[in-house]
């Protein structure tokens, strides 16, 4: 391994190294071996380490045992800092008698500790007792550890095993017939110009998988999971008025999951990774979006909806009349019509994931099958409230066949 030096002042106590450039750079400086980097790690005390990616961090664990103590104690202090950013991204309802005096809020909006927030989760996952256990727990055990997991976010998760490389010995399992009993975690990611931005985890509850019916190519009919990041600790703005996403179930989550500027050319990119307590982490799908481009889309196409939506608001109020308790349940006199809010659903990012490769899966009779039906169904707003600020809003929910839980291909 080596490092590009530029800019790099080296002190005593303490060293301000360019590390970006260190990285990218192409021309100029000379290059740092891990051996050179152990000594200025021990010239500067260790504070070089915070600069490094978590990768490096990890193989200077071979030099001195000094430095093996500053590495173990910097992937302590990143996993607390990213622990404390990652979005708990599931919502949790008050303990009302009745039930349509309930509010329902994001997990985000409670403590790490307080277990409140596990409420409406599996029995399995309330045993954790609260997010904060659930989340080292899936880092640490699920993810083989903790090195390894921020690994993952830093760089992405590693893409689905290949089961087909002549001459060597492959190792990858399924979750079979006992895919239900088994507990499933999504991990969301998301980058700006392939830089870390945000996390969001996600446990799978049993009512998720077979929650909607979609259509496949052929016409038919199937049962799918829709899973929707519900975060409060997001990327986004307030969804002060928005309406909602057509596939969050009636709930409208606190936030919206990314807000920046309408004319943003940087390059965004999600992803959703899976981990269970079987398998290490595997990425399931991965989409790029070019803000410029996809506000030009939707324009040309004449996308944007009219009423931004409220009209399913109207629907939904019209199918619920004579149930008041259900309108007060899903707080529908929070949204109103805006003309300067536009919102956009129709366009579907039903992509292939893992870089244009198809996922592969083993089905119950031992058959090669591929996966085709995965998608993020982005809902995208355009917000002009602000004369001269113009902001673009997106949530997104994640679907996928049911049999992807039993059948994919996972790492071992």
């Amino acid at each position: 391994m080596t490092l590009r030096v530029s800019n790099l002042e080296v002190a005593s106590s303490n060293a301000i190294p360019m590390i970006d450039k260190m990285q990218t750079k192409k021309s100029g400086g000379p290059f740092l071996h891990i051996p050179q980097l152990c000594i200025l790690l021990e010239t500067c005390q260790g504070d070089l380490m915070r600069y490094l990616p978590i990768k490096d961090v990890c193989k200077v664990m071979v030099c001195s045992k000094e430095i093996q103590k500053w590495a173990r104690a910097e992937v302590k202090r990143r996993y607390q800092s990213w622990k404390h950013s990652c979005s708990c991204a599931w919502y949790w309802e008050t303990d009302e008698t009745e039930w349509w005096k309930r509010k329902m809020y994001s997990a985000d909006a409670l403590a790490l500790d307080d277990p409140r927030s596990m409420s409406e989760l599996d029995m399995e996952w309330q045993a954790y007792q609260s997010p904060s256990s659930l989340i080292d727990s899936v880092a640490g055990s699920f993810g083989s550890s903790i090195a390894q997991f921020l690994y993952n976010r830093e760089n992405g998760a590693p893409q689905q095993q290949c089961i087909f490389r002549r001459g060597e010995r492959v190792t990858f399992t399924t979750l079979g017939k006992n895919a239900d009993a088994v507990p499933k975690v999504l991990i969301f990611d998301i980058y700006c110009d392939d830089r870390h931005k945000w996390s969001g985890m996600r446990p799978i509850n049993r009512i998720d998988v077979g929650s909607v019916y979609n259509q496949n190519e052929h016409q038919e009919y199937m049962r799918c999971t829709s899973i929707d990041p519900f975060a409060s600790k997001s990327l986004g703005d307030l969804t002060h008025s928005s309406t909602i996403h057509p596939m969050s179930h009636g709930r409208r989550a606190p936030n919206y999951l990314l807000s920046t500027a309408a004319d943003d050319t940087r390059v965004w990119k999600f992803n959703v990774s899976l981990l269970t307590p079987m398998s290490k982490e595997t990425l399931i799908m991965s989409v790029t979006l070019d803000i410029q481009a996809t506000i030009k889309e939707i324009t040309e196409g004449k996308g944007w909806e009219k009423d931004s939506g409220y009209s399913q608001i109207q629907k939904m109020k019209q199918m619920y009349k004579e149930d008041s308790h259900i309108g007060e349940f899903y707080n529908f006199e929070t949204t109103t019509s805006n003309d300067n809010l536009w919102r956009c659903s129709v366009l579907n990012t039903r992509l292939i994931s893992g870089g244009g490769k198809l996922l592969r899966g083993i089905g119950e009779e031992g058959n090669l099958r591929l996966f085709d039906f995965l998608s993020f169904d982005f809902c995208y707003w355009l917000d002009k409230r602000t004369p001269g600020q113009e902001r673009f809003h997106l949530t997104m929910d994640f679907q996928c066949q049911d049999e992807l839980w039993s059948d994919l291909i996972l790492r071992a």
